[in-house]
């Protein structure tokens, strides 16, 4: 009986062996052929749980780093004022260095009402010499600067230099109106008008063309 049962063992085992000599054969074709991956890189079946190609990995750091400065060189040039670069320059700078180190301005100085929404950008005038003399806001709370008032006795110049500056540290500015107390007449105010909100922002060439209005 054993004999009998040889011959038919013996075939099973071939035809077993011939059926996993072809199942490898296919794997080994299936997974011999290129990966593609997230970041562009092509990797061999190979070279699967090895150290990946620098030069390819390096090259998509490179592209994505490349297109994120592009991205920020286009945010700052939008940012970028002429106009403003020129206040500084030919207005800005000859005020300054008669200051002492560290000095503030005192021929005209920013009331600031506080508004959260704001940040951190109008103290950027601090550091163009502006004295701020600062107040939470309590009728406009919740709501971000929108307005600038002047007084009679502030420069052209001084009203333009704060409403770019303003735009550029992205709040709002609305409208830029006189103020009607005369005891401001030194001061630029910094505030929120609630009638506003829905009102466009100003634009640099608005600002550049703005002409002061004086009642006394």
């Amino acid at each position: 009986m054993i004999k009998s049962l040889k011959y038919p063992i013996l075939a099973m085992v071939l035809l077993g062996v011939f059926k996993l000599i072809e199942i490898t054969m296919f794997d080994a074709k299936k997974y011999g052929s290129k990966k593609e991956y997230p970041d562009g890189i092509n990797v061999e079946s190979d070279d699967l749980g090895k150290k990946p190609n620098n030069l390819s990995v390096e090259k998509a750091k490179n592209q994505r780093v490349e297109t994120g400065s592009q991205s920020s060189i286009r945010k700052r040039k939008k940012a970028d004022s002429p106009f403003l670069s020129e206040l500084k320059k030919t207005y800005l700078a000859p005020i300054r260095e008669k200051l002492p180190p560290d000095g503030l301005r005192k021929d005209i100085f920013i009331r600031y009402y506080r508004h959260n929404k704001d940040g951190i950008g109008v103290y950027k005038l601090e550091e163009m010499g502006y004295y701020m003399h600062q107040k939470e806001a309590v009728e406009t709370n919740g709501l971000g600067s929108n307005i600038i008032y002047y007084g009679d006795n502030v420069p052209l110049e001084d009203i333009q230099v704060v409403a770019l500056t303003l735009l550029e540290e992205g709040i709002h500015i609305k409208s830029i109106e006189h103020t009607k107390f005369e005891w401001k007449s030194n001061a630029i105010e910094i505030g929120a008008d609630a009638s506003l909100i829905n009102e466009p922002t100003i634009s640099e060439n608005e600002i550049r063309d703005f002409r002061k209005q004086v009642f006394r």
